[in-house]
């Protein structure tokens, strides 16, 4: 027999000023469709999703005396939802977090944990072990200690975000799991986070014990990101790193020292140029970091821009803002700093926190510039061009709207000066976009511009490209790749290499790059992009999510061409 279930609801209990009490003999299900799988002995299955449950009594306690059942079954199913679990309290209350846990855990909430405690330190004891495939802890006016184990493991690999005003410490027992299970998935997230969301200061970011472990294995690897404060004198929030941080990608380990700049009301030129300095500045004078985590970690500059009303971004904020170099043959950004080996490749962080709404007025862009294609003339330039490498990541949160303006007039990027109006894009490469608010998000259309492919804003990460062509690798100046020997026909030069490799190393693959492009198409090659490693986008609003409906046509950036074999086909946004 076939059975289906509905998934089971959701249920608010909300005290806008005192505590809310669950008596003892009280009871709420948000147990998932269940059947008897087993008549023998009463076996029953998940055939349906649990439900969620919301408390919110951030004045007071949440007296938890009666029976929640968010499992109501012998075997759960691992394809399913387990039950949901979001709670915003004063205090957690007698018991602390340790109570809380075992009745969470005996209730079957697993899936989703959301904790929030407004006043008081959290201590994740020794002997507690928190399951819960995404799991959130904030202490708004506390300390965070881990000691015991948390672990958002699975099939596919779960999240874990703290975040502590006066710190966090992960101490010699503390243990953190976001791994994946099954082959082939990648690793989790982990995000501890101590910068104060009140003043410019910061909480300790205390990672110092041996014995402490952060691991987020599986496929390519995880994510961990460590966010704490600095200051004007460069100082950094961070303890030395004794604990163990496994299995992460080295592209997704991050140590961001964020300066917060509050009580602004506009972003303008003026300011992002002196903000500009002064990260520049901090990164030049970073502090030396101890690591012994066994994992390679970067300090990257954070930015955060605060507002106790609304936040209006007014003027262009160009995190590719440079000039090109043809001794490089490459585009040197303003905003990217020295890696070990003394190469300017690390990017940063911003985010944008509006009690009010946040309004973009003017594009937030990076990982894109006007530039010529490599190895053809430095004068021929086209705008939009991907450039290689790591690109910013931004955190855009309002408790208003999140309102982007369609068009916005800025410096024409062929020219070498005057404006002209423009499509407002909020974009990235490899870089992540998270957007929050506690309202609506809104993206405007310019119901004026006939162009319906470009008249409306629009959010989008674009990825990166691979660094070297053709030219350079029939030199043999491609790192690991042997050259094209002396006598040796091309197609037995091009046959003796991995396909796979030439992928991830060659931009435009094995056509010829001073050929692609052009003025006569019909003669050279189409001019398309392969970009990878495209970053993450995340939306999410307490109201609506207002997109526009534009005449953009698949076509209007993903081209092709099949005048020349095999057929060609790629991106071109330029």
């Amino acid at each position: 027999d076939t059975y289906k279930a509905s998934s089971a609801g959701s249920l608010s209990l909300i005290a806008d000023l005192g505590s809310i009490n669950l008596a003892s003999g009280s009871n709420i299900n948000l147990a998932g469709g269940l059947i008897i799988t087993n008549t023998t002995n009463g076996v029953t299955s998940q055939v349906s999703n649990a439900g969620l449950l919301t408390v919110s009594a951030s004045k007071g306690l949440f007296n938890w005396d009666g029976i929640i059942d968010a499992k109501g079954v012998s075997a759960t199913a691992l394809d399913l939802l387990q039950g949901r679990f979001r709670l915003d309290t004063e205090s957690f209350g007698n018991g602390g977090f340790s109570v809380l846990n075992n009745k969470l855990a005996t209730a079957g909430f697993t899936e989703e944990l959301t904790l929030e405690q407004r006043n008081g330190d959290v201590t994740i004891a020794a002997t507690d072990s928190v399951i819960a495939h995404q799991f959130q802890l904030n202490a708004d006016q506390g300390n965070v200690l881990i000691d015991g184990s948390i672990d958002a493991s699975g099939t596919k690999a779960g999240n874990v975000s703290i975040y502590g005003r006066n710190g966090i410490s992960l101490g010699a027992s503390g243990e953190i799991y976001a791994k994946a299970t099954a082959a082939g998935n990648d690793g989790g997230k982990v995000t501890l986070d101590t910068v104060h969301r009140d003043d410019t200061g910061s909480g300790l970011m205390d990672l110092s014990a041996v014995g402490g472990l952060v691991d987020v294995s599986g496929g390519v690897g995880g994510s961990v990101h460590l966010r704490t404060g600095r200051d004007a004198a460069n100082n950094v929030s961070i303890s030395a790193i004794n604990s163990k941080i496994r299995g992460v990608d080295p592209l997704h380990m991050a140590l961001e020292a964020t300066r917060v700049y509050d009580n602004q009301t506009s972003i303008t030129t003026a300011k992002i140029n002196t903000w500009n300095t002064e990260t520049a500045t901090f990164m030049f004078h970073k502090p030396l970091l101890t690591n012994n985590s066994g994992s390679v970690i970067n300090i990257l500059p954070g930015i955060e821009v605060r507002s106790n009303g609304d936040l209006t971004l007014t003027n262009k904020w160009d995190f590719m803002d440079g000039s090109w170099s043809t001794l490089t043959s490459s585009w040197n950004s303003n905003w990217r700093y020295a890696d070990s080996s003394g190469f300017k490749s690390l990017p940063g962080f911003l985010t944008l926190r509006a009690t009010g709404n946040l309004n973009i007025n003017a594009s937030l862009t990076d990982a894109l510039a006007t530039t010529p294609i490599v190895g053809q003339s430095a004068t021929l330039r086209s705008q939009d061009m991907i450039q290689p490498g790591q690109s910013w990541s931004y955190n855009l949160i309002a408790g208003g709207d999140v309102k982007l303006a369609d068009s916005y007039s800025g410096p024409n990027p062929l020219a070498a000066s005057g404006n002209i109006k423009q499509q407002l894009v909020v974009r990235t490469g490899t870089g992540e976009i998270d957007i929050q608010s506690g309202k609506d998000i809104v993206l405007n259309k310019d119901v004026t511009n006939t162009n319906t492919s470009n008249n409306a804003a629009a959010i989008y990460t674009i990825g990166t490209t691979a660094i070297y062509n053709r030219t350079q690798l029939l030199a043999g100046t491609i790192p690991g790749i042997p050259g094209q020997q002396l006598g040796e026909t091309l197609d037995a030069y091009l046959g003796s290499l991995a396909p796979v490799q030439l992928n991830q190393l060659l931009r435009y693959g094995l056509l010829d790059e001073k050929l692609i492009g052009g003025s006569a198409p019909k003669n050279n090659y189409l001019f398309a992009e392969y970009p990878i490693h495209g970053g993450d986008i995340k939306l999410a609003a307490s109201g609506n999510i207002q997109g526009a409906q534009t005449g953009q046509q698949m076509s209007d950036w993903l081209v092709r061409d099949s005048t020349k074999q095999p057929t060609a086909w790629g991106i071109n946004i330029s």
